[in-house]
């Protein structure tokens, strides 16, 4: 029995990780409707993970995955992403990039494009691209959006780079839908 409460929670917790995988690649690309959808299942997820008891860090990453998804659609999560990262920075350390990526969002969906730009600029310093690449290249899609010079206007750079994601994000509901052909065969 305590072996079972345990794998639920790693289930949960690892569903609320992928939904805000999904949930970033979406607004990369710039699927809103979608990108909700997915938000609202992370945070489903996030609930229900935190009604089961786990470690403390793991509950620490619900925290911070649940103010992902209230950034990634636009609520206002500065102060409190800020809060948790000045509080014990140590023991944030794991999630310090996560916590300044959705302070970001939050910054960039409320018009505040310089601290928004500045944000993104500590989380492309402190997410390994190779260990966290959804992520990083939501933070430089986001830092590429933010330094237009016109709001509303989008340069080539930014406009091949959403084609890169979108022809990317293509590449992979392709391949999920051959495995999920493979596994129902």
């Amino acid at each position: 029995p305590g072996e079972e409460k345990f794998l639920r929670a790693v289930v949960w917790f690892n569903r609320a990780e992928l939904q805000m995988k999904w949930a970033c690649a979406l607004r990369e690309i710039g699927e809103p409707e979608d990108l909700e959808l997915h938000c609202q299942l992370g945070r489903q997820a996030v609930q229900a993970a935190q009604q089961i008891e786990m470690p403390r860090t793991w509950s620490m990453g619900l925290s911070v995955l649940e103010l992902m998804f209230a950034g990634l659609i636009g609520e206002d999560v500065t102060e409190i992403a800020e809060g948790l990262d000045a509080e014990d920075p140590d023991l944030y350390y794991e999630f310090a990039g996560h916590l300044k990526l959705a302070a970001a969002l939050s910054d960039a969906s409320n018009n505040r494009r310089r601290s928004s730009s500045e944000r993104a600029e500590l989380v492309l310093a402190e997410l390994d691209p190779a260990t966290r690449p959804t992520e990083y290249d939501l933070a430089l899609s986001l830092l590429a959006e933010q330094n237009e010079p016109v709001v509303g206007e989008v340069s080539p750079a930014l406009r091949y780079a959403r084609r890169q994601a979108r022809l990317r994000w293509q590449s992979r509901l392709t391949t999920l839908a051959s495995m999920r052909s493979l596994v129902q065969g």
